[in-house]
């Protein structure tokens, strides 16, 4: 979202978190169920961040960015 993508693939989160090592792959879709309010998928391979999903995303990126 902070690059300006609407919207992306499953595929492409799972990889990103087995980039980053913190890929669960029991828990993957469990993760995801469970914090349904930040994300819109429709059953399609794709999904999108709600608007309570961008506000969080922009948290945490400036979270990262100050170094904590």
């Amino acid at each position: 979202a902070l690059m300006g993508a609407e919207h992306t693939t499953l595929d492409t989160i799972r990889a990103v978190c087995k980039e980053q090592a913190c890929h669960d792959s029991n828990n993957f879709s469990a993760t995801l169920k469970r914090e349904k309010t930040l994300f819109v998928h429709s059953g399609s391979l794709h999904i999108t961040l709600s608007p309570a999903g961008r506000e969080r995303a922009a948290s945490l990126a400036n979270q990262l960015n100050a170094g904590n």
